[in-house]
């Protein structure tokens, strides 16, 4: 198999940019995720694929909650925050992480003031598939939608993920 041809035909794929957040004790773990998918309708479940090791794996393993940010196409300069590791600020009023004001949803997941819309998911299941991320099976447990937008994509945002 041609790698050039792989990454066209693998990166050719749809995909969102999300940004995934979570929170273990002291511990804040974000992420910009690009391979997240809808997986069932009752109960309304999410795929994600998770690097295991970083913070966002650790902190999801740990307290089993997550919040999954839907990012506007106007808003990728949220996407592009999240793509290293985050800084968080508590004495800032409001709090920040990766300098984005944000809030504490009922689990004690951030949740970005800034994102357009939001799903608060609970961790049903991660499997390893012995590749560099692992499957995160989420149950959403509720949403939040702010404003009528166009979701960012890979495809029309300046990065490439994938191949």
């Amino acid at each position: 198999m041609e790698r050039k041809d792989r990454k066209k035909v693998l990166r050719s794929i749809s995909n969102g940019m999300y940004v995934v957040t979570s929170k273990s004790a002291d511990r804040y773990g974000t992420a910009t995720v690009t391979w997240l998918t809808q997986s069932s309708f009752e109960p309304p479940l999410l795929v994600a694929a998770i690097r295991p090791g970083s913070s966002l794996s650790e902190c999801l393993q740990d307290c089993r909650h997550a919040v999954v940010h839907v990012i506007g196409a106007h808003q990728q300069e949220i996407a592009q925050r999240f793509f290293s590791r985050t800084e968080v600020d508590l004495e800032a009023a409001p709090p920040t992480l990766g300098g984005l004001p944000f809030t504490l949803s009922e689990s004690g997941i951030p949740i970005l003031n800034d994102a357009a819309a939001y799903a608060e998911c609970r961790l049903i299941e991660t499997i390893d598939c012995g590749g560099d991320h692992n499957l995160v099976v989420l149950e959403v447990t509720s949403v939040s939608w702010r404003e009528d937008f166009e979701p960012l994509t890979v495809r029309n945002s300046p990065w490439e993920y994938g191949g």
